[in-house]
């Protein structure tokens, strides 16, 4: 049966050039900075968590060099992708490979959750974030939103 474990929305990934240059447009819609700003080498991304009246967002800008967000900021997506809490990683990310997903980032170590992350492109295009859900302070917050 699929899915074979509880998926637990955890954030919508934000694509931007400036997490500074986005803030104040979020915080104008209720949006707040939860915990610190964070830098995934590994990704070569900057990362910063928001909450407010909607879901958890993740502002996400690329470090220096990094093409990881180039081809989503050449075409203007903003909302690039959407993050999953799971609790049985390994059988979440073949699950999902056997329903047509492909691997698009291999399983990895995230420096903001202290856990594995995965990224998946779903048959209809949609990128999907595989979080592997622990009793850690960053992970638990994703069960409140």
């Amino acid at each position: 049966m699929f899915p074979p474990n509880n998926f637990a929305f955890h954030h919508v990934g934000v694509a931007c050039e400036s997490i500074d240059g986005e803030l104040s447009v979020w915080e104008t819609l209720g949006y707040r900075p939860e915990g610190k700003t964070f830098i995934d080498d590994a990704q070569g991304i900057r990362g910063q968590f928001m909450t407010g009246g909607g879901p958890r967002i993740e502002l996400l800008e690329a470090t220096g060099g990094s093409q990881t967000l180039a081809p989503w900021i050449k075409r203007r997506v903003k909302f690039y992708h959407m993050g999953y809490l799971v609790e049985a990683f390994e059988a979440s990310v073949d699950a999902l490979v056997a329903e047509g997903a492909t691997i698009t980032r291999q399983p990895m170590m995230s420096v903001y959750f202290g856990t594995r992350i995965a990224f998946l492109m779903m048959p209809n295009m949609a990128l999907i974030e595989i979080i592997e859900a622990r009793q850690h302070s960053n992970a638990s917050a994703g069960d409140r939103g």
